[in-house]
């Protein structure tokens, strides 16, 4: 079942997707274009780490809306937490604050890259770590990443390939493969992650995987903050009727 020995410990395996560590870049033409983007995106990424809108990883209660006081954690220095984020777009969260806070880099993102699964976000980091090696939980979504500042001595082991960062310079990575992360530079490394959909997915089961997609994303916040409530019927009424349509063609 699995395209590689590499991706056995990644939970969804869609069987014959091409399974390439470290993609090559010409497979996606968006870039060159992406690329040509590069100093306005730098730009509006500066005010907002100017004005210390990076949060905590994982702390997004504010984009959930709920009548919650912000944690003390969201007014102290960045260096005083190891990874934050900037979450720019999601399945299932209203960010629309956030991406009116950069509305130059929403457009050119929204317009630019194609097959693009609703998740992203600027991740800050400000240590030197080494992550454990692990897997995605899917092999049909690819990750883009874009270190926008900062990645001497940083690099990503993909399977048995290594890529190391340079500033400006965007590469796709298949993270269902095992990898692992590792910083070993001195200065503050900001990237733009970004998950696309995998280029051997048509429209349609695109369009499947973004309902089982929203649905899998409520759950883990479902998880994550037990007094929300989400209700699933919606997503699975709307896969129900696409499988419906299909089966119908």
């Amino acid at each position: 079942m699995f395209i590689n020995d590499q991706q056995s410990g990644c939970k969804n395996i869609i069987p014959g997707l091409r399974g390439i560590p470290l993609w090559r870049t010409d497979e996606f033409p968006w870039i060159k274009e992406l690329e040509q983007h590069s100093d306005t995106i730098k730009q509006e990424l500066l005010l907002i780490f100017d004005g210390k809108q990076f949060k905590p990883n994982g702390l997004i209660l504010r984009a959930l809306q709920q009548d919650i006081e912000q944690s003390d954690q969201e007014s102290e220095d960045l260096t005083d937490h190891f990874w934050n984020s900037y979450q720019l777009f999601s399945p299932v969260l209203d960010l629309t604050q956030e991406q009116l806070r950069i509305p130059k880099t929403t457009n050119i993102l929204r317009s630019v890259i194609k097959n693009q699964k609703e998740k992203a976000a600027f991740s800050l980091s400000v240590e030197k770590f080494r992550q454990e090696p692990h897997h995605g939980d899917q092999n049909y979504i690819l990750r883009f990443v874009y270190p926008i500042m900062g990645g001497e001595g940083t690099q990503i082991k993909v399977g048995d390939e290594y890529k190391y960062y340079q500033e400006g310079q965007m590469f796709v990575v298949d993270d269902s493969f095992l990898h692992q992360v590792i910083d070993e530079g001195d200065d503050v490394r900001i990237q733009l992650i970004l998950d696309i959909w995998h280029p051997d997915l048509n429209d349609e089961e695109i369009k499947i995987l973004e309902i089982m997609d929203r649905a899998f994303e409520r759950l883990k916040l479902l998880q994550s903050f037990s007094y929300y409530q989400i209700p699933l019927n919606n997503e699975l009424q709307e896969l129900q009727n696409r499988i419906d349509e299909l089966d119908h063609n």
